[in-house]
């Protein structure tokens, strides 16, 4: 009578796991391949069946491989990059002084929303200094923002032409306590402490050399470019504003 459950084709199996002893693995797994669920559920000897080897898992195919190695470096955060070289300062001056070369006219005037009496327009070449003169790509228009709150002061509302000119300056060179240096500056009644910092000096005259607005800037991230002028010339344009006046800020090379 035939056995239930496959337990016929076990002892089978048994006897021959029995004869094949001492042989390779290899060999041995055709055996482990061959034996029936049902006859692992119904051994009374199944102990004997976990000594053969189980077939190893499949290993990925390149492609595979070749695309996880791909995701893991398509991922947001490139850590096997290196990072971008940062650019020094005094490049950043030259390709300044480079670009302001270029705008010898402008194509058009921007708008520039700002506290002042009159409607503020930017050529090209002021708004290049307004968007590129910080250092490490910071923007300058606060530069723009100061000139545009003189405007309501009497001393230039009689002045539709205007000359402005930001000094920039570097770090004040340290002074020895006991040098004559010190001693001379020490009796002057008006002198400073030592600025550490870029610093800035923004003045305003009427073309004619008369200062009409001094401003001393403590700290400044402008480039170090020595001056840097802006002209403004405050004029009516019926065809932008019939009651307001229209200050066009532009540069020296735009005029």
């Amino acid at each position: 009578m035939p056995a239930v459950d496959g337990t016929h084709s076990f002892w089978q199996r048994l006897d021959s796991f029995d004869s094949l002893k001492g042989k390779s693995l290899a060999h041995s797994s055709t055996i482990k391949r061959q034996c029936a669920p049902s006859s692992y559920r119904t051994c009374p000897k199944r102990k004997l069946c976990k000594v053969f080897p189980r077939k190893p898992f499949p290993t990925p195919p390149e492609e595979t491989a070749a695309n996880q190695n791909i995701n893991v470096a398509s991922t947001p955060n490139q850590l096997l990059q290196p990072p971008a070289a940062k650019i020094t300062t005094d490049e950043q001056v030259k390709e300044f002084r480079r670009n302001l070369g270029y705008f010898t006219g402008t194509e058009q005037w921007t708008r520039y929303a700002c506290l002042c009496p009159h409607i503020v327009l930017l050529t090209d070449g002021a708004l290049y200094i307004a968007e590129h003169g910080g250092e490490d790509d910071n923007t300058a228009y606060w530069l723009i923002d100061a000139i545009a709150s003189y405007q309501g002061e009497a001393d230039l509302k009689h002045h539709v032409f205007q000359v402005w000119k930001l000094s920039v300056l570097p770090p004040d060179p340290e002074i020895p306590p006991m040098s004559v240096a010190a001693v001379l500056r020490s009796k002057q009644p008006t002198a400073q402490d030592r600025n550490h910092h870029r610093h800035a000096v923004l003045t305003c005259t009427n073309g004619d050399e008369k200062q009409l607005v001094r401003q001393e800037i403590d700290l400044t991230d402008f480039l170090p470019i020595g001056d840097v002028t802006i002209y403004a010339s405050v004029e009516k344009h019926p065809d932008i504003s019939n009651d307001r006046q229209v200050m066009i800020l532009l540069l020296p090379s735009e005029y």
